[in-house]
């Protein structure tokens, strides 16, 4: 039985993953796949009610360039389940998007916005996509977040990162999870994956926020 249930769990993975449509997270440079390869660096999960948890992955630098100058950390999170005790579903959204600004090669720099705590997905995309076209000089590519724990990195403009650099990545867990944080100094807190590397390897955490509401977890009076 307990095989049967396994086998049951990966084909409903490999359907959710030939039949996910185009998205808003494909537009943003993060798509479905299949987890960690020669070609993808796996990011996170995106769960749909209904559907098996789905590995969701950035492309990795491009070959043919030295390790050194590609090579940017993994920002995998496992995926936990369920959510904490009384959160009510909602949802988030990010953009991201080109700015009038240019980096150290002269190509345009990225901006984002993030928008939490809505009620559907459609009230999270409008706000998002309203703030993103009062600053954007292109166009703006969204992702809805539906869990609780939202955490948003960014590559710095450095040759390290690669096609990442730059860039901004969100993710979304149902658990708080911290693994990879690393604090440099107080307050300045950096994401390097599954290894702890050197200053400058790693991405920078620009928010570590919560969707939604978290109720405290009181504990019990002692009885008299």
């Amino acid at each position: 039985m307990a095989m049967n249930r396994l086998i049951g769990t990966i084909l409903g993975a490999i359907c959710a993953f030939l039949l996910f449509p185009a998205s808003a997270s494909a537009q943003i440079g993060i798509y479905p796949c299949n987890g960690d390869s020669a070609t993808d660096i796996m990011i996170g999960m995106d769960a749909r009610p209904g559907q098996a948890p789905q590995p969701l992955c950035k492309a990795r630098p491009q070959a043919g360039q030295s390790p050194s100058a590609t090579a940017g950390p993994s920002v995998y999170q496992p995926y936990h389940h369920p959510a904490p005790k009384g959160w009510k579903q909602v949802y988030g959204a990010i953009a991201t998007f080109n700015i009038d600004q240019r980096g150290v090669d002269g190509d345009l720099l990225y901006g984002y916005e993030l928008t939490l705590g809505h009620a559907s997905e459609a009230e999270a995309r409008a706000l998002v996509e309203q703030r993103c076209k009062l600053r954007a000089i292109s166009g703006c590519s969204l992702m809805i977040l539906r869990q609780p724990y939202v955490t948003v990195v960014y590559y710095p403009d450095e040759p390290y990162f690669g096609s990442q650099r730059g860039t901004y990545v969100a993710w979304s867990n149902s658990q708080h999870y911290t693994q990879g944080f690393v604090e440099r100094t107080p307050g300045d807190w950096e994401f390097c994956g599954e290894t702890v590397r050197p200053q400058g390897q790693c991405a920078k955490i620009v928010a570590y926020v919560v969707n939604g509401v978290i109720p405290e977890d009181k504990k019990k009076r002692a009885r008299k």
